[in-house]
């Protein structure tokens, strides 16, 4: 029976903390790509280089990023592709880490770029930092979406909608071109209810491991309480004992989870297992409680 709870409490774990790696995994992108920004709807009539070329310029003009989103399949992943202009680099990398190399502004050729992968390109220039190696996030100037379909949805980075509108304003007095601003409501971080019931399942099993071993151990404190011991210090013992068992169960998990981190997951990023340790030390601490 002992060897049964134990068991389901180690399964438990390891479920709720890859649960937890799935919320990482999207708040990661989430980070990434909710910063504070207007977007609007684009629909032009002249050729995408021209169009592109006064979309950088009016950027530059208001020291405004600009944005433009493509998704495009890549071996059963989705790789997100952000065709941007950047004049103000600073606030656009603030929750892009780029590791290797350089930031990619508008001061580049329109051919560079960076990105979460390697390659061999000579025109990646950078590269991402993600720690989920499953997400794959690529950086390019917007003026390089030439071949893309350019009437869609772009986004300002401001939340200043005067300035949008004066922006959207200047884009329009060229007769060819039209746009109406979007209304957005702002993306909630996920919400994943079976970590909840999960954590749950893990409160009630361990308390029924607290009661099946305090049951097992009455004879242990009968003994004790003859033997003179104290309350007080028969209550730590037995604390002492749940917490030495707790830290096991959690050990053993951690250890599996870092192994499947490494091999399944390709995670070698330390942020990553800092953010485990410290899922696994609250985890521990309301379970202890």
């Amino acid at each position: 029976m002992k060897k049964i709870l134990i068991s389901l409490v180690v399964v438990l774990y390891i479920f709720s903390s890859f649960m937890f790696i799935e919320i990482f995994t999207k708040l990661e992108l989430l980070n990434i790509i909710q910063q504070d920004k207007i977007t609007f709807n684009l629909n032009s009539n002249l050729p995408p280089d021209e169009t592109l070329n006064i979309l950088e310029d009016l950027s530059t003009k208001y020291n405004l990023n600009l944005v433009k989103q493509s998704y495009i399949p890549l071996d059963n992943k989705e790789k997100i592709v952000f065709f941007a202009s950047i004049p103000d680099p600073t606030s656009f990398y603030k929750n892009i880490i780029v590791e290797k190399g350089t930031w990619l502004d508008n001061n580049f050729e329109k051919n560079f770029f960076i990105s979460s992968l390697d390659s061999d390109s000579p025109n990646q220039i950078g590269k991402i930092n993600l720690i989920i190696k499953e997400n794959i996030l690529e950086i390019r100037r917007l003026s390089s979406a030439d071949k893309e379909n350019i009437n869609t949805e772009y986004e300002l980075y401001t939340d200043n909608k005067n300035i949008a509108e004066n922006f959207i304003s200047d884009l329009t007095e060229n007769t060819s071109i039209s746009a109406t601003i979007k209304n957005t409501s702002k993306i909630n971080p996920p919400i994943n209810t079976s970590i909840i019931i999960l954590v749950l399942s893990l409160i009630i099993l361990n308390l029924i491991c607290v009661i099946y071993y305090f049951m097992l151990n009455l004879k242990t404190f009968s003994v004790k309480k003859l033997m003179g011991f104290s309350d007080k210090k028969i209550r730590l013992d037995f604390i002492k004992q749940l917490a030495k068992i707790n830290l096991i169960i959690s050990s053993l998990s951690f250890l599996t989870l870092i192994i499947l981190g490494i091999f399944l997951f390709k995670t070698q990023n330390i942020s990553f297992y800092i953010s485990l340790i410290i899922f696994f030390i609250i985890l521990n601490i309301i379970l202890l409680l």
